[in-house]
């Protein structure tokens, strides 16, 4: 790695288990044997659990897509009986073809989203005009307006640089079979909304669009899902991963590692558990009870100055039920070898400081203690003036007059 540079490698890791994992990556390098240790921590889910709510019957090839993987779990439901209490325990909410959303539905999306998680809405063919609008200005979205059934638009574009598509597809070639939609929606386009289109029709409309909502996305389909209005739901290769990576998609993805000094603020999933539970953090032959404040379904903990050493903390209720690990570093600032001269330090603080220059032959001590109280000439007065009380002795025994 040349001097004052940096390098990106890429390093592949074989993940055998679910729960959490901790990662140690050291180097060698030899004088310099500081900050060549960085512990991380990340987490695996057993399951990745999908609702999906419908106002008729659910979808057969929802059911097929998610079911062939038994790392998904899909629940379908009716949207005349949701059980809001239980949105916290899916990753993925997909509203499939509702005619409208109740007021108590369109908030509990909103919470969910805004706290991590993502919903996916295709669209009813026959719902009023302004059904969907206070949902969506709740995520300052697009709405629908006309729906349009009287020509077939393709989609001849696929966002590769957005995570629903990265590393999706080798290339993206020409004779790649893409989505049709028979009859769709034309989207708004108010210039404030934070549209991202994942796939483009011809005309430059957007059939698939993302909107960020703090911790989580919103997905809104310009078609219906079913298959008299789209062959979405038959295109396998486009359909199947874009549902797989909006199910593991997060919008603020959580920090591998911190640092000792600085992250003194930690958040957890609180999952509902009674606010007079005291959560406590070990590690490092370390043990003891962080500040703790619970905000909905999240603790906050602050260690304050408790962390002293690098290495694996582990928050927990009981010692056997790891709620999360918490890998800390030094902060890599201490390894910075670049310093401003005398000249500079002056220049810049001057005002509020002094400035100490030292000779090759100066001891610090001795340096600070001048500048403190100045030069000392009491040892010069004592000395001449024995000499010249030498020189008065030598005078009087010698001198003649």
């Amino acid at each position: 790695i040349p001097a004052e540079d940096s390098v990106v490698d890429t390093i592949n890791l074989s993940v055998l288990r679910t729960g959490w994992h901790e990662v140690k990556l050291e180097i060698t390098d030899y004088p310099i044997s500081f900050d060549d240790t960085y512990y991380l921590s990340f987490y695996v889910a057993e399951k990745i659990n999908i609702l999906v709510i419908n106002d008729v019957k659910p979808n057969e090839y929802l059911d097929a897509a998610f079911r062939g993987i038994s790392y998904f779990s899909l629940d379908n439901t009716f949207s005349r009986n949701i059980d809001y209490s239980r949105f916290k325990d899916y990753q993925l909410i997909i509203c499939n073809e509702l005619t409208a959303f109740s007021t108590g539905l369109a908030f509990e999306l909103q919470q969910f989203t805004r706290n991590g998680g993502n919903v996916v809405v295709f669209p009813a063919p026959n719902m009023q005009p302004g059904a969907y609008d206070d949902f969506l200005d709740g995520f300052s979205a697009n709405r629908y307006t006309v729906f349009e059934t009287d020509q077939e638009m393709q989609v001849n574009r696929i966002n590769t640089a957005e995570f629903v598509f990265k590393d999706v597809f080798q290339s993206v070639s020409d004779n790649i079979k893409l989505p049709v939609a028979r009859a769709s929606y034309i989207f708004s386009a108010f210039t404030d909304r934070e549209e991202e289109p994942l796939l483009t029709y011809r005309n430059g409309r957007s059939f698939m669009s993302k909107y960020k909502v703090e911790k989580g996305h919103l997905y809104l389909c310009a078609a219906p899902l079913d298959i008299t209005y789209s062959d979405l739901v038959v295109n396998g290769e486009v359909f199947v991963p874009m549902l797989y990576k909006m199910a593991v998609s997060k919008a603020t993805a959580a920090a591998p590692a911190w640092f000792i000094g600085r992250d003194n603020r930690l958040e957890a999933d609180h999952e509902g558990r009674s606010a007079d539970l005291v959560y406590r953090i070990s590690g490092d032959g370390l043990e003891f009870i962080p500040e703790q404040r619970i905000t909905g379904p999240k603790v906050i903990i602050g260690t304050g100055d408790q962390l002293k050493r690098s290495g694996w903390y582990k928050l927990w209720l009981e010692k056997e039920n790891i709620l999360k690990v918490f890998a800390f570093n030094y902060d890599r600032k201490e390894s910075e070898q670049r310093f401003l001269s005398a000249g500079q330090l002056n220049e810049r603080f001057g005002d509020r400081m002094s400035v100490i220059e030292l000779s090759d032959t100066a001891t610090s001590t001795a340096k600070i203690a001048e500048n403190n109280e100045g030069l000392s000439l009491w040892r010069w007065c004592v000395v001449l003036a024995l000499v010249f009380l030498g020189f008065e002795t030598l005078f009087l025994r010698f001198w003649k007059v």
